[in-house]
């Protein structure tokens, strides 16, 4: 009898096929076990380092909100020191201190007959507001034209 009418398979295929299918089921069982655990210990130690970069991102935002907050206030900062040193003319300088504070306050003295006044002389000793007051002219307006000489170029 030939082999190939042998319709009965052979007894060491019959056990090699049986192995392999339960050589193939056995191997699933623990490769997912091993799946499950690297897993959770990736997720262990990945989980802080995730909480932190968040926490990182969340700082570093916040750092940048308050970079761009300080140069904002940096430059109101700037501007206000600029008009705090900015030298102005108040209402009680004498009329010499006025008149020696700006070339161009002369000018303006001129614009209000201040000192050139044919019926009498302005003194220099007197303040701007009592100049005003005797000559009834608008001290505020006054001292914002004087004033506007150093915001003009």
């Amino acid at each position: 009898m030939l082999c190939s009418e042998n319709t009965q398979p052979i007894p060491s295929q019959a056990k090699q096929t049986d192995m392999d299918s339960s050589s193939s089921h056995s191997w699933r069982r623990p490769h997912a076990s091993i799946e499950r655990l690297l897993r959770q210990l990736v997720r262990n130690r990945l989980g802080p380092l995730l909480r932190l970069r968040g926490q990182t991102r969340h700082l570093s935002g916040t750092i940048k909100r308050n970079e761009s907050r300080l140069n904002r206030l940096e430059e109101q900062l700037e501007r206000t020191e600029s008009v705090l040193k900015r030298p102005s003319f108040e209402a009680s300088m004498t009329m010499d201190q006025a008149w020696n504070r700006h070339p161009g306050a002369p000018l303006i003295f001129a614009q209000h007959h201040l000192p050139a006044c044919n019926d009498c002389a302005v003194r220099f000793d007197e303040t701007l507001a009592e100049a005003a007051e005797a000559y009834q002219l608008d001290l505020d307006a006054l001292l914002l034209q004087l004033n506007a000489l150093f915001t003009a170029g």
